[in-house]
């Protein structure tokens, strides 16, 4: 299933949201790979995901903390979980490469991401964020 990008999905943060996007490219990549009968989009799929999970989390709880997210220790739940499979699918690409059952299994788990975790859980923290800016407590000192 072909995933795309809308500005619904927008948290307003236009890093977090360049990643978002990045994440749904390299998705229609190996959706096409896929299709194609192209296993080796699946390794740098794995590649992108274990170098953009830890940056772009660790930028999300960064986040997170500075604007006290009220739901922060359930996300960073969803966060560690998520790590977990990146590194279960790594440790399954290294073992036995890019084999059909892993082909599967990773678009399964990233399609799950995006619409499990991206589609709700980053959303709300973009409305919270979005609130607590339009209340003009992000980025005010407070006067001494």
């Amino acid at each position: 299933m072909a995933l795309h990008w809308t500005s619904v999905l927008s948290i307003g943060v236009p890093e977090l949201d360049a990643d978002h996007q990045e994440m749904f490219a390299r998705m229609d990549r190996l959706h096409d790979a896929i299709l194609a009968g192209d296993r080796s989009e699946v390794s740098r799929m794995i590649a992108f995901l274990r170098e953009h999970a830890v940056r772009h989390l660790a930028a999300e709880e960064t986040m997170m903390l500075a604007i006290g997210y009220p739901e922060r220790e359930h996300h960073l739940r969803e966060h560690e979980a998520f790590l977990a499979t990146v590194r279960e699918l790594t440790r399954r690409h290294d073992a036995n490469g890019p084999t059909a059952v892993l082909v599967h299994d990773v678009e399964r788990a990233v399609t799950s991401w995006i619409e499990g975790h991206l589609a709700t859980h980053d959303v709300a923290l973009g409305a919270f964020a979005r609130e607590h800016q339009r209340r003009g407590q992000v980025g005010e000192r407070t006067p001494a």
